[in-house]
């Protein structure tokens, strides 16, 4: 699967919210860092009304997941493969993905990575 291909199916599964994150992105900082087995990703912001929507996309985001439908093309085959965790923090999220097969690891890094580009 190709990034882009991977970045659509990302936008696509919460148009609306999404679009209020992306108009908000300068106040928006993410920390991505690679762990074993997968990433984890920090998202913060200063403003308390961008908290909420970056908590609320966190929370849908792991509902979607769990309810298999949440997953981009490249991770969706895989989703069971994938153990998420989604901590609220007192200024965003914390996001943690993981697996255990190599080739997994590298889609979520993969994705991880897309998605800190629309943060850059």
């Amino acid at each position: 699967m190709r990034p882009q291909d991977l970045a659509s199916q990302t936008v696509a599964a919460a148009p609306s919210l999404f679009a209020r994150l992306m108009r908000a992105q300068a106040a928006i900082r993410r920390e991505l860092r690679e762990i074993e087995g997968g990433v984890e990703a920090v998202t913060t912001s200063p403003n308390a009304e961008i908290v909420a929507l970056i908590q609320e996309h966190g929370r849908e985001m792991q509902r979607r997941w769990l309810a298999g439908a949440g997953a981009p093309a490249g991770l969706a085959a895989r989703a069971g493969q994938v153990v998420m965790e989604v901590e609220m923090l007192p200024q965003g999220v914390r996001v943690t993905e993981r697996s255990d097969l190599p080739e997994v690891v590298e889609l979520i890094r993969a994705h991880a990575q897309i998605l800190s580009g629309f943060l850059a």
